[in-house]
């Protein structure tokens, strides 16, 4: 039997917070996306119902600042204050600089979850050989068992066939004695 070729695993490539749930949204180094609730530890390939709407913000949000980085940077209306007239709207530099802040904050925290995943995917795998070894000293105990049963099934039918013991009086063994002499006879013939 020849090993089986590994087959390339497909990983989480980036996870984005659905905000306002314990969702994940993962896209996979495949370009799959499915959806993880980070309490329940479960994840599913379909949008649940109840992530519809959140993921559909979400989305609406990635548009606009999707076209946000493509025009100039944000401007800013500042109020006007007393008498003065509202002064000319004027670039606001430092939301660019949270913005370039809050990536590498990203950054930093995708190279932890990646981490996480790792050992998370260690400890399934884990789990996963655990279950599996269990599995198998099941079987083997069932096998074990079975063969116990058909070897003390096979032991009963033995005795049964041949009685370890008969008591016969003398006529009696005698006329055994001919019929099964006369059987042989018959069967060699």
């Amino acid at each position: 039997m020849q090993p089986q070729p590994l087959k390339k695993q497909e990983k989480p490539l980036f996870k984005t917070a659905i905000p306002g749930t314990d969702w994940l949204r993962v896209t996979t180094n495949e370009g799959n996306v499915f959806y993880s609730h980070k309490v329940k530890k479960e994840s599913v390939w379909a949008i649940p119902e109840d992530l519809k709407m959140a993921l559909e913000a979400l989305q609406e949000e990635e548009r606009k600042d999707g076209e946000n980085l493509t025009l100039a940077p944000p401007v800013v209306q500042l109020p006007q204050v007393g008498k003065r007239k509202a002064m000319d709207a004027q670039p606001f530099e430092e939301v660019v600089l949270n913005k370039k802040a809050r990536v590498e904050e990203e950054e930093e925290s995708s190279e932890e979850e990646e981490e996480e995943e790792e050992e998370e995917e260690e400890g399934w795998q884990r789990e996963a050989v655990k279950q599996l070894a269990a599995e198998a000293e099941e079987e083997r105990i069932r096998t074990l068992e079975r063969e116990k049963e058909a070897e003390l099934e096979a032991q009963q039918i033995r005795e049964q066939a041949i009685p370890q013991r008969m008591d016969l009086s003398i006529e009696e063994g005698k006329a055994l004695f001919k019929v099964s002499v006369s059987t042989s006879i018959t069967v060699l013939s």
